[in-house]
């Protein structure tokens, strides 16, 4: 029995000296930052220095939701006139661009349909061209104040 089991040792020990004894490789583990950071270090970068860094930018993103949305109720409530070249058509929009009312004085009317049709157009055109351009400020100064680079007023 001795003799057997001296036999098996020796055996175990020339399989594992050339190779045929199964091998185990080494366990390594990698860390993902999924949120940004890492160790709690947001110097490492990532945006955003792990889940705080995260709710940060919710929290960001709520305040641009509800700024956008003030935004838009005030430009709902802001009145822009366009006119027509004569100033006897005016169309009156909405900050958003949205036809509030058109108005046609008693002389543009005699005129005639042609005539009437081309001031409606130039007053439209106009007050189009106004509203762009009230929109245009109001996203200025919207992305303006938010810290946004190239976009202030």
């Amino acid at each position: 029995m001795f003799k057997l089991v001296k036999i098996v040792a020796l055996a175990l020990c020339a399989t594992s000296a050339f190779g045929f004894a199964p091998s185990v490789a080494p366990r390594t583990t990698t860390r993902i930052g999924l949120f940004g950071g890492g160790a709690g270090d947001k110097a490492e970068g990532g945006g955003g220095g792990g889940l705080g860094g995260m709710m940060d930018q919710m929290k960001k993103a709520q305040e641009m939701q509800k700024k956008v949305a003030e935004m838009q109720a005030k430009a709902s409530e802001e009145r822009i006139t366009g006119e027509s070249s004569d100033g006897l058509v005016k169309v009156i929009f909405t900050g958003g661009s949205e036809v509030q009312e058109t108005i046609i004085d008693d002389a543009k009317i005699a005129e005639g349909a042609a005539a009437v049709s081309t001031s409606v157009t130039e007053a439209v055109k106009d007050g189009q061209t106004k509203c762009a351009t009230y929109m245009m400020k109001a996203a200025q100064e919207f992305y303006g104040g938010m810290g946004m680079p190239g976009m202030g007023a």
